[in-house]
C-alpha cells in the first residue's frame, strides 16, 4: 500500500551557506561538542546550515507553485547581500542556553529589507506570525539537557569564539525549502531558487 501524498508542505525561505564556510562552522561546532561531551545537544548537520529568512509552516501543496511565482516576482528588486559568518552565542542567554548559534552579518545592513519584503510576499500563504527583525544566525545545536558544569564549559568555549570568522560570500539567491520531519531528524530539500538583484 503506497503512502498518500501530503496535503501540505512545511516550508521556509532561506539563504544557504557555501561549502567552505560550512566546513569552518562545523569544525567550531565539533570543538563545542568536545568541550561539553556529557551535555545532551541535538547538533544541526552541516548540510542543513542556513539563514532562515522566513518560516512559513504548512502550505497547501496546490498553492506552492503560486508561492514560487510570487517570491520570484519580488526577488529581482531585492539586493544581493555581502554576508560574513562570525562569532557565536546562545539563545536566550549563556545562563540558561537553549540554542547555540553562529552569527551572520550583512555588511550593508540590507538583510532587514530583504526579510521584510519576503515576509510581505509570503503573508497570504502562511499562518505563522510575522517575525519582525530577526538576528542573522545559523543554528548549530539545541541544548536538550546540560548540568551546570556542562553549561559553564560551553560558555567558556563559546566566549573563546566570539571574534572567530568563518568566511564571507555574496548571497545572490534565496531558496524555497521544504522541511520533512522524519524519525532520524529533519530533511531539507530545495523546491525553488530565486535570484536576487
Amino acid at each position: 500500500m503506497s503512502e498518500s501524498a501530503p496535503a501540505a508542505y512545511r516550508l521556509f525561505v532561506a539563504i544557504l551557506i557555501p561549502a567552505q564556510v560550512k566546513q569552518r562552522i562545523e569544525a567550531a561546532q565539533a570543538e563545542l561538542g568536545r568541550a561539553a561531551p556529557k551535555a545532551s545537544i541535538g547538533w544541526t548537520r552541516s548540510e542543513q546550515f542556513h539563514l532562515t529568512v522566513k518560516f512559513l509552516g504548512d502550505v497547501e501543496v496546490p498553492r506552492v507553485d503560486e508561492l514560487e511565482r510570487v517570491l520570484g516576482s519580488v526577488t529581482g528588486a531585492l539586493p544581493q547581500l555581502r554576508l560574513r559568518a562570525e562569532g557565536m552565542g546562545f539563545f536566550p542567554n549563556a545562563m540558561s542556553p537553549r540554542v547555540v548559534w553562529a552569527g551572520l552579518r550583512d555588511e550593508a545592513d540590507q538583510l532587514p529589507w530583504l526579510q521584510s519584503a519576503v515576509e510581505a510576499a509570503c503573508a497570504p500563504f502562511s499562518k505563522e506570525p510575522a517575525q519582525g527583525k530577526s538576528t542573522g544566525h545559523v543554528t548549530l545545536g539545541r541544548i536538550k539537557r546540560a548540568g551546570r558544569i556542562e553549561i559553564e564549559a560551553l560558555g567558556r568555549a563559546v566566549s573563546g569564539m566570539t571574534e572567530r570568522r568563518f568566511g564571507e560570500w555574496t548571497a545572490d539567491n534565496i531558496e524555497l525549502m521544504r522541511s520533512e520531519l522524519l524519525a532520524g531528524g529533519a530533511r531539507h530539500s530545495s523546491l525553488a531558487v530565486m535570484r536576487l538583484g
